[in-house]
């Protein structure tokens, strides 16, 4: 890496590094990097400060981690964030949270084009998840609440807390979603 915006991507460690000289945000309006996890990691860190950054497609929380302390984020955007890639179908899924009538949490889902993140191919019409008659009464009632999905075999398991009382999960079939994801546009 000798020229400005050459980059390098180190899966095995979890790292992109981009040769720039100076300060990267006064040479480029966006970077983007779809990562699988956080998009920043802050294990073990500390007296760290972010301002002016987007944050976008990210499989799991923007900024997260353990062991850490006077972390600042000043005035950053934080969107699209939990998704993950769908090894071998060539797209990037997205679950998210949303709240319905009665403070009623729910799991939905989107399909975006990985080669352009920002285009959304599909979204679910309705709820992916929804609480079911024993999942509505708890500490916290009316609440589905997944932070992750495992692809085992040709299926989407999808672990999740019910009303902050119990943990279940739920299995869908990986191609019908997808069909669902692709027609809903």
């Amino acid at each position: 890496m000798d020229r400005q915006g050459d980059f390098w991507s180190d899966a095995n460690n979890d790292c992109v590094k981009m040769y720039s000289v100076g300060n990267p945000a006064n040479k480029y309006d966006k970077i983007r990097v779809l990562v699988g996890d956080y998009i920043i990691c802050e294990d073990d860190r500390s007296y760290v400060k972010y301002e002016n950054l987007w944050l976008s497609y990210g499989g799991a929380h923007g900024i997260g981690g353990a062991n850490t302390h006077h972390i600042i984020v000043k005035d950053c955007d934080f969107s699209y964030l939990g998704g993950r890639i769908l090894p071998g179908y060539g797209n990037g899924f997205e679950r998210y949270h949303g709240v319905g009538p009665m403070r009623e949490y729910v799991l939905g889902a989107s399909l975006f084009d990985l080669k352009k993140p920002e285009k959304e191919i599909g979204r679910l019409k309705s709820p992916l998840l929804i609480p079911n008659s024993d999942e509505r009464e708890g500490y916290v009632p009316n609440v589905v609440y997944s932070c992750g999905s495992i692809i085992h075999n040709d299926d989407l398991i999808i672990p999740y807390a019910m009303s902050d009382f119990a943990s279940t999960y739920a299995t869908v079939n990986l191609r019908e979603l997808l069909v669902e994801l692709k027609k809903s546009d």
